[in-house]
């Protein structure tokens, strides 16, 4: 006897509404079969879906991260006095400096200062902004300063710049007269290109001190190194107020003391946290130190100077410190200098791990900090 085999066509649209299929047999089992299928293939579909959706969203996200990261790490800014009818060039102790001696208010005015962007993965110059000398804000503080008993050359030099942590950029700068230095903070707005306001700094712990070096903190305080006098050691730590350009001994930063023979400069923090700096040592050789203001020394309660790693140039010691550096918010660690006396200023960036410096581009500047626009 032959078995008849039964096609059975079923709308399952309709047996989705139909009662008449549901309820009837034998299509219940076949319906219960397909409708498992169905809703099996419905859950894989959607989550195929979302995990599509899902993916293209992490992707964007990411090349939108990524874009942000390179296009903050890529723009570097540069620093310079401007030359207008000024003496460019003039050396004093081996910084440059410009001659100001037909300035009239020394003392309240900020430097006329040129800012540039350079594009670092083009290598072009994106823009070149020049902002005109203003009076300080603070105009009735006092600073520590005094008449020189030998003679000395008026001039202005920027000492350093640094990034606060809402994009504003300070650019710090010390100008020297016959009658003692004055120190000043420059903020300047660099989403709108715009001159904020010009700060004298005050409360140094001698007359004639001057700023070498400020790098931002969280808070917007700058930690920075102060000479005693014309950038030469001794060095010492300090904090300063940048909105009031007032000097503070950081105290709760438990700041440790300097080598009074030797140079500090240039300090840089990574985007990690970590605190780095350049020092000359004794034998003369130009290192990357770490100042470590988490972990405190047993003998003096302080925060510890770190040896971090000596600085070369083609696998040569380098003699002569850095005139700037700068972290990236990828963590490269950029560097301006002219070394071994050369007269054209470059920009290097700086292997962490050998201190080797490697030769990007010149950049006629003479500080350099990182825009976050």
């Amino acid at each position: 006897m032959k078995t008849v085999k039964q096609v059975v066509i079923i709308d399952f649209a309709t047996c989705f509404t139909s009662e008449k299929y549901v309820s009837s047999q034998p299509y219940r089992n076949i319906f219960n079969k397909s409708r498992n299928h169905m809703n099996l293939s419905l859950k894989r579909r959607r989550f195929g879906q979302m995990m599509i959706a899902s993916a293209t969203t992490a992707a964007m996200a990411n090349m939108a991260d990524k874009t942000l990261a390179q296009s903050s790490s890529s723009k570097l800014v540069g620093f310079s006095l401007a030359s207008n009818n000024l003496k460019v060039g003039l050396s004093v102790g081996g910084l440059l400096s410009v001659d100001v001696s037909l300035k009239t208010d020394l003392i309240n005015t900020t430097p006329q200062i040129v800012i540039q962007t350079l594009d670092l993965l083009s290598g072009k110059l994106l823009s070149t902004l020049e902002v005109a000398s203003k009076l300080v804000t603070n105009l009735r503080t006092s600073t520590e300063s005094s008449p020189k008993a030998l003679y000395s050359q008026t001039y202005e030099r920027i000492t350093d710049a640094t990034t606060l942590t809402d994009g504003r950029l300070v650019i710090s700068s010390v100008t020297s007269t016959q009658k003692g230095n004055y120190n000043k903070i420059v903020i300047f707005d660099a989403k709108t290109n715009s001159y904020q306001e010009g700060i004298k700094v005050s409360g140094f712990r001698s007359n004639n001190a001057t700023i070498e070096s400020v790098m931002a903190m969280k808070d917007n305080r700058l930690l920075s190194i102060i000479s005693f006098g014309e950038g030469v050691p001794p060095f010492y730590f300090a904090v300063i107020d940048s909105t009031t350009g007032k000097i503070s001994a950081g105290t709760e930063l438990a700041l440790p003391d300097l080598s009074p023979d030797e140079r500090f400069s240039n300090l840089a923090q990574a985007p990690d946290g970590k605190i780095y700096a350049t020092n000359i040592d004794r034998e003369g050789n130009t290192n990357i130190v770490q100042i470590d203001l988490k972990n405190r020394s047993l003998l003096t309660g302080k925060a510890k100077i770190v040896p971090y790693v000596q600085l070369r140039l083609e696998k040569e010691a380098l003699r002569n410190d850095l005139l700037s550096m700068a972290f990236s918010s990828s963590g490269q660690l950029y560097a301006l200098a002219a070394p071994n006396g050369e007269k054209t200023k470059s920009l290097y960036t700086i292997d962490m791990k050998t201190g080797e410096l490697q030769y990007l581009t010149e950049f006629l500047v003479e500080q350099i900090a990182f825009s976050f626009y």
